[in-house]
């Protein structure tokens, strides 16, 4: 009993990943597709030229989470 209920989850294990690869190909091919059009036939660079202010005060703000949280830990290891 137990072996044939092994045999059946491993099957359809099996069949399950099989499924996840291709789908994971599709989204791929679909986000390469996105990116494209993106780039080619959209005036990204003027957007990100319009917005520089709030992107510029995003990654700072990252610098300074970073800092904080490395700086926190360097000192820990120091200190012990």
């Amino acid at each position: 009993m137990t072996g044939r209920i092994l045999r059946t989850h491993e099957s359809v294990i099996s069949a399950h990943m099989g499924d996840q690869i291709s789908e994971n190909l599709i989204r791929r091919i679909n986000v390469t597709r996105k990116i494209r059009y993106l780039v080619v036939y959209t005036n990204w660079d003027q957007e990100i030229l319009k917005r520089q202010k709030w992107i510029d005060l995003c990654c700072w703000s990252i610098i300074g989470f970073s800092v904080l949280y490395f700086g926190a830990v360097c000192l820990k290891l120091l200190i012990r």
